[in-house]
């Protein structure tokens, strides 16, 4: 698995066909950019989460290219932001969309890294605490996961999970954590219409106490009560020792078994879902 490791610094990075963008008032949308960068369209208020848009990192190399660069991507209403880890809280990218959104959402002990950035309107939520906007409301939950950016910063930063509500519809997202009660706890506050959920880096052994693994992600998936999936947090960079392909074949063969996979959306970067709930298609022919 080293070789392989190794190998895969002089491997060449892919790129997927992207569908194009396009916002509609009376839709709730969502592109997988790639790993926990996701764009959301909330009935016309879009919002992207964890930022990553650069070609490397400085561990690890990306093996498959974001769906969009930044010029491709609309304005923005908001962008979420769930840890300060590098492959979540990429300052290069946020430097470049700094020009389309005024408003940022980072957790505790997070706005400095951002400080020299153009953002008008940045807030930090700490665990349990609300944001409330005329557009939409973000709710902030503990992740089982850590925050510190760097080994011997001092700074106690935080690490948080999200619940989006806007016209009695709720996404969760994620971002990156590991398996706990924290589901449950949320899935009975909120009736979540779409959950965002990391499956991969849980190998070796010990990573599985900051990730989850694709069955504990799905277990999630049914602590939350959410009526949809969209996996996250894979495909994009090699992070641990798992084959590339390996979380999202487990996630589906998972709910294969459970009879949960008309719920299950497994997205490539550049790809979309849209939303239909209550037997209401709200969702446009994506062609039109």
């Amino acid at each position: 698995m080293l070789v392989k490791t190794f190998g895969d610094f002089f491997r060449r990075v892919q790129r997927l066909p992207s569908e194009p963008i396009v916002i509609r008032p009376n839709e709730i949308k969502i592109w997988m950019v790639g790993h926990a960068t996701v764009l959301i369209n909330f009935f016309g208020i879009t919002i992207l989460t964890d930022p990553v848009l650069v070609k490397s990192l400085p561990i690890p190399k990306r093996r498959m290219m974001p769906g969009y660069n930044a010029g491709q991507l609309p304005l923005l209403d908001f962008i979420i932001i769930s840890h300060a880890h590098f492959d979540h809280f990429d300052r290069r990218t946020l430097r470049q969309l700094a020009k389309k959104t005024k408003t940022i959402i980072v957790p505790k002990n997070c706005s400095d890294l951002i400080k020299r950035m153009p953002f008008e309107n940045v807030t930090e939520l700490g665990w349990g605490k609300v944001m409330n906007d005329e557009k939409l409301t973000v709710t902030s939950y503990r992740a089982e996961h850590w925050g510190r950016r760097v080994p011997w910063e001092r700074v106690s930063r935080g690490y948080n999970c999200y619940t989006i509500e806007r016209n009695g519809r709720t996404i969760f997202f994620g971002g990156d954590t590991a398996y706990g009660p924290h589901f449950k706890v949320i899935g009975e506050k909120h009736k979540i219409d779409m959950a965002l959920l990391p499956i991969s880096a849980y190998k070796p052994m010990g990573m599985g106490l900051h990730h989850m693994n694709p069955l504990e992600a799905h277990d999630a998936f049914s602590d939350l009560r959410s009526r949809h999936c969209i996996p996250i947090h894979w495909g994009s960079f090699r992070l641990t020792l798992e084959r590339m392909d390996e979380p999202p074949r487990l996630f589906k063969n998972r709910a294969m078994k459970d009879g949960t996979l008309d719920r299950t959306h497994i997205l490539p970067n550049g790809q979309s879902y849209c939303l239909n709930l209550l037997e209401t298609k709200i969702c446009q022919n994506p062609n039109t």
